[in-house]
């Protein structure tokens, strides 16, 4: 309203400018302010017991305490923003720039088993997040005779960064199992993993045993990424020519890792490509440490058969979680309004669609969708434990408005 008719109307259509500050409050889940009993569960080589059992009650002291003196965890964030339309609404953009810390995070803290509990939640440690969101709407064709094509896209860079994790601790498990876990580590963002993995000279070359040929793994767990992934986007479009519509939508996601139980079994059956070499070799540019510890090029040969069945570590089952997925396809028809005019409905819409139709991976991964994931929605984020192949869906849709 502030500008001349001629470059609101025909130039800048729309312009919006937005700022915010808030602070948020989040309150513990039950049971982590008073020590309980739980609902026993017996684990079993091939399932678990669980209580009630043939009418028997069964509980169990749990192995966390509480602790009355929990305070909720607080978020402050801060975000600036700007919205803009040009050219009668024939591009829109909606930029935004957000930082936020959480402080006094509610985490498990380990403590000794001889207080008879295994760990106590605890307020501690700040995270923090900031980074861009961008979306950006474009309509290239728009004809008079009813053509007309859109072109859509969003794009999301967040970057992650666990500040502190209390007095003293560097490094907080998060989850996994011995040989690859998920941890929050100071510096890094959120969701780091740690695990065992082929033992490496200081150029990168595998260190083999010098008698067998066989790779060496470290004896500690390494940093091998983390579930953080570098940004998220897609890319959808809309053709409509009266009333028929076309549309397609593509999500991107661009680096992050994620453990893959399905290329360890792949491996140690012998189905994965990576195991098609079964007679004895070298392993390519691998070295061994004599007994002056110095590196020496490594020409003895190993048998794939042990080494992938009883070496190969965790972390070369930690694998690239991009991928660009076609996520969903559909071709409707608006029926004209004359068709309706001696029945109820004020208009009728018939579609076909399609979800999940076509996904490309990283090169590492030829194993499974990076989606399918087996974490739930806890923070051990980024595990996959030989889950089911995702799905493509077909689909008729009927819409009706009275």
């Amino acid at each position: 309203e502030l500008f001349k008719a001629n470059l609101k109307d025909n130039i800048w259509t729309y312009g919006k400018l937005r700022a915010s500050w808030a602070k948020v409050g989040n309150d513990a889940d039950p049971y982590k302010t008073s020590s309980y009993f739980a609902t026993t569960v017996i684990d079993g080589g091939f399932g678990s017991t669980t209580f009630p059992f043939d009418g028997v009650n069964g509980y169990t002291k749990s192995n966390i305490i509480g602790n009355p003196e929990l305070t909720p965890e607080f978020t402050t964030e801060f975000e600036v923003g700007a919205e803009m339309a040009f050219l009668k609404d024939r591009i829109s953009v909606d930029v935004a720039y957000y930082k936020k810390n959480s402080t006094d995070q509610i985490i498990p803290l380990a403590i000794p088993q001889s207080t008879g509990f295994g760990s106590k939640f605890i307020n501690t440690g700040e995270i923090e997040n900031k980074g861009i969101e961008l979306a950006l709407r474009i309509v290239p064709i728009l004809t008079a005779s009813g053509f007309k094509w859109e072109v859509y896209g969003t794009y999301t860079k967040n970057n992650n960064k666990v500040v502190s994790l209390g007095e003293g601790v560097q490094q907080l498990n998060l989850g996994g199992s011995s040989r690859a876990q998920i941890v929050a580590q100071v510096g890094q963002p959120y969701g780091a993993f740690f695990a065992v993995d082929l033992l490496r000279d200081p150029n990168g070359n595998v260190v083999v045993d010098s008698s067998t040929g066989m790779p060496r793994v470290t004896p500690n767990l390494v940093y091998k990424g983390n579930y953080q992934p570098k940004f998220l986007a897609s890319f959808g479009s809309n053709l409509t020519f009266k009333n028929i519509s076309f549309g397609f939508l593509f999500d991107i996601k661009q680096g992050g890792k994620m453990f893959s139980r399905t290329k360890d079994v792949m491996a140690f059956v012998g189905t994965s490509k990576e195991t098609e070499k079964r007679e004895d070799y070298v392993w390519e540019g691998s070295v061994y440490e004599d007994y002056q510890g110095n590196y020496v090029a490594n020409t003895t040969e190993f048998h794939p058969y042990d080494y992938y069945t009883n070496v190969i570590p965790d972390g070369q089952h930690i694998i690239d979680a991009s991928y660009v997925k076609l996520r969903e396809m559909s071709l409707s028809y608006k029926l004209p309004t004359k068709w309706l005019g001696k029945t109820p409905f004020g208009s009728c819409t018939v579609a076909i669609f399609g979800n999940n139709l076509l996904l490309w991976t990283a090169k590492e991964n030829e194993y499974v969708d990076p989606e399918q994931t087996s974490s739930g929605s806890g923070n051990a984020q980024g595990f996959e434990f030989t889950s089911n192949p995702s799905l493509r869906n077909y689909g008729f849709n009927l819409k009706l408005t009275f």
